[in-house]
């Protein structure tokens, strides 16, 4: 096939992102173009990822929503890891598909070659690791320094499709580093560290790789270190490109299950190394991942990463569900954790972090930033790795592919309405429903004030006023999966559920439900911890609420819920004793968030010194 038409669909992460660019050249190279629409293709790629179970899944709904929108005679190809991995039997459960293209396999064949010897799977005719590349057609590009991992974690089935670690010469990423023409350059490999040294043999060259290429690009970003290899050389390297930041893959941190996975580090160590980086560029950023609900993972573990989440107050942090991989340690193992409770750990270390990185995002605001205008209106500081993190909106005439500085060459103050941001969108349907439920408290206290003859006890209020409790979960959820987290539901969603506590306990005390001094204590309380925590924010700082804040706010609904219940209406001793254990519930997490804000601040001054 050397004319007409391609469209290439890229799934997973940014090695398979490189995969693609390649092949793309190659499709260039027999004389075809791209095209925006599969409607239109001559030839549909999909690259696909085998990672974890949602990510194959994702694949094979990828092609056959693409099957359905190709035209006739148009041919449908599948390549990557799932075509690795999977080869035979993705050919046979995807009749619709025209040919599985392994690694090193041209996606251009006709449907479903064979081998040289005409009854085999097509064999690899180009190293797809060493494949030439186009320019970029954005000012960022990956670069893989790598293919293949030699480690055995127990989770990571990599190594049986990718194979074991293979570095390239140095000569030949520098040659692609110049023919793509960017001002940032993201290594990537799935051990990057190990760079040099494969099954064993030769040395770890990432430090003079990593600093000639900073000889050539203005920005140099790694992603996936695995934190033993992170020594004291690596760090200044990593500092002295003036690009800090550090994608550390962590997993886990109880050491118990750190066995498990066999992997290197607890905690303890990686607190520490986190701490000295800081301590070394005050201005770096780190990002990491960790698996929820791998077999054996107790309530002490699952504490143990709160804990550390935390404690390390990362700018970024991906939580993943674990997923059984054919063939790998993992699946010997027993303590299989119900999926249902890793769903909930994942829900709550979620809400933790979602809190941390929106208020090391606020902290940011008023700074002025140096930033790499990726296209009209979007930025990126150090801070943020392209199309994983965040970004930083900037005047849609700065030119893409330049830098805006605080030297007053573009530069761009960071601040509301064009500032620092979380995400693209500030107006999302999660935050949709938050400001819903800020809405509709006032008709809550309408209610239960309008039923002043039974002390505020109402049908249509215990309705409204489940309803806006359920949606407080709801909200959350709905941002995490559909990936619009933002600093404005971070700050809406815990003021929504003051607003409705406080109003509706005014509202109950002023009909004479509720006594008064119960719900002045927990008035106070609210007020005082919301200043304490912008306090906090303006500082820099965040200071993630424990557990037990979520059942402090699970115990306030339900005892005002029984307040308006009118079973209950008679029952004034029980919905007494239901207001007083909210407010002990409220002031007990109140002293616990005192002092671990104290904790912060003296962690802070002590770094500082």
């Amino acid at each position: 096939m050397g004319e007409g038409t391609y469209h290439l669909v890229t799934l997973g992460c940014p090695k398979n992102q490189v995969d693609s660019d390649k092949l793309a050249g190659t499709l260039a190279a027999d004389g075809m173009a791209s095209t925006d629409s599969p409607a239109e293709a001559d030839l549909i790629v999909v690259n696909t990822c085998a990672f974890i179970a949602d990510a194959r899944q994702e694949s094979v709904d990828t092609v056959l929503a693409l099957a359905d929108l190709r035209r006739d005679g148009a041919r449908l190809v599948v390549t990557g890891c799932m075509a690795e991995r999977y080869g035979d039997e993705l050919a046979t459960v995807l009749p619709e598909v025209d040919s599985v293209a392994g690694f090193g396999v041209p996606v251009v064949l006709g449907r479903r070659p064979d081998g040289p010897s005409g009854n085999g799977p097509p064999l690899p005719s180009f190293d797809l690791l060493n494949l030439p590349r186009p320019a970029s057609a954005r000012p960022w590009a990956y670069v893989k320094i790598a293919e293949g991992c030699d480690r055995a974690c127990g989770f990571c089935a990599i190594p049986t499709f990718r194979g074991p670690q293979r570095s390239r010469s140095v000569e030949s990423i520098l040659d692609e580093v110049d023919a793509l023409d960017v001002r940032e350059v993201v290594l990537v490999a799935q051990d990057l560290a190990a760079y040099g040294r494969d099954q064993g043999a030769g040395e770890k060259a990432i430090v003079p790789l990593v600093e000639a290429v900073a000889g050539r690009v203005d920005r140099v970003r790694l992603l996936y270190l695995y934190p033993s290899d992170l020594n004291d050389r690596l760090v200044e390297t990593i500092c002295a490109t003036d690009v800090p930041y550090f994608d550390l893959s962590l997993q886990h941190v109880s050491p118990p299950l750190m066995r498990r996975m066999r992997r290197w580090g607890d905690g303890d160590r990686f607190l520490e190394r986190i701490n000295h980086i800081r301590s070394v560029e005050p201005d770096a950023a780190f990002r990491s991942n960790f698996i929820v609900g791998y077999p054996g993972e107790t309530e002490e573990d699952h504490d143990a990463l709160l804990d550390f989440v935390a404690a390390a107050d990362l700018d970024w942090c991906g939580f993943f569900a674990y997923s059984e991989e054919e063939g790998t340690y993992a699946t010997t193992l027993d303590g299989a954790v119900d999926s249902s409770l890793a769903a909930e750990r994942l829900h709550e270390l979620g809400e933790m972090q979602d809190r941390i990185t929106a208020a090391r995002r606020d902290a940011l605001i008023g700074r002025r930033v140096s930033v790499l205008v990726d296209e009209p209106g979007v930025g990126r500081t150090h801070r943020e790795a392209p199309e994983i993190d965040g970004i930083v909106t900037v005047p849609s005439d700065l030119p893409t592919g330049r830098f805006a500085r605080p030297d007053g060459d573009g530069c761009h103050r960071a601040g509301p309405g064009g500032g620092v941001k979380h995400l693209r969108t500030v107006v999302s349907p999660a935050n949709l429903v938050t400001l819903s439920r800020l809405l509709l408290a006032p008709v809550l206290f309408a209610l239960v004030l309008g039923a002043e003859d039974r002390g505020g006890v109402t049908w249509a209020g215990f309705v409204l006023g489940l309803v806006l409790a359920s949606t407080d979960y709801f909200d959350g959820v709905l941002a995490r999966r559909r990936g619009t987290v933002s600093r404005w539901g971070a700050f809406l969603d815990p003021l929504a559920d003051k607003v409705v506590v406080i109003g509706v306990g005014v509202s109950l005390a002023m009909v004479g439900r509720y006594a008064w001094l119960p719900v002045v204590l927990l008035t106070v309380r609210e007020a005082a911890i919301t200043g304490y925590r912008l306090w906090f924010a303006r500082q820099g700082l965040a200071v993630p609420a424990r557990r037990s804040a979520k059942w402090k706010t699970i115990v306030q609904g339900v005892a005002l819920l029984m307040a308006v219940l009118p079973p209950l209406e008679d029952a004034d001793l029980v919905v007494q004793a239901g207001l007083w254990l909210a407010v002990a519930f409220t002031l007990v997490t109140g002293a616990q968030y005192l002092v671990d804000g104290g904790r912060a601040t003296s962690t802070t001054g002590s770094k500082s010194a």
